[in-house]
């Protein structure tokens, strides 16, 4: 998952449609991926966790033996963002968003351990009948998540009335350097 990790951060740094403006500093935290990837096959079953393990080079043992992870993970994200203070930002924000339905959505002990361990949330959105208004809705999100540096996350076209599962993270991080760099 760090090469993903690695080839995403690439795309987004040099894409301008979401660095307004051009390349910038942008981070993708490989750590972050994986315990969300994690998190979605621990939130699936069967066929679908199977495919997601394999797409993402997971062992069957890593959706148990992740829990013990994501809960590490959580605990150190929490512990770096409370040490953080004004006018430095630190935030990690991560949520599935899922079509809505019963048949689509988590069990309820998934979305208590992703809440409870890795502050992430569980939305449920309509991508059948309205796959833009989801788009715009995970769109403001990020902008949320990231101070509006990252508004348009998902573009026109890649939320379909097909898309079932959406895995976001938004990772801010804003510091002045100790000692600043020549010009």
């Amino acid at each position: 998952t760090a090469d993903l990790a690695f080839a995403l951060h690439k795309q987004v740094a040099a894409d301008p449609t979401i660095n307004q403006g051009g390349p910038k500093n942008s981070i993708v935290s490989p750590l972050n991926h994986r315990n969300m990837w994690l998190a979605t096959a621990q939130a699936t079953g069967g066929a679908t966790r199977a495919e997601i393990l394999n797409a993402m080079g997971f062992s069957g043992d890593a959706v148990s033996g992740g829990q013990d992870e994501q809960v590490a993970f959580g605990q150190t994200v929490r512990a770096l963002q409370a040490s953080v203070t004004a006018p430095n930002t630190l935030r990690v924000a991560s949520s599935l968003w899922v079509q809505e339905g019963p048949q689509w959505m988590p069990r309820p002990e998934t979305v208590r351990f992703l809440r409870d361990t890795v502050d992430a949330s569980v939305t449920a959105v309509n991508f059948q009948g309205d796959p833009e208004g989801a788009r715009a809705l995970y769109n403001r999100w990020g902008a949320a998540a990231t101070d509006d540096m990252v508004r348009e996350a998902l573009q026109k076209g890649d939320v379909s009335v097909d898309t079932r599962l959406i895995n976001g993270s938004a990772f801010l991080a804003k510091a002045s350097w100790e000692e600043g760099f020549a010009k």
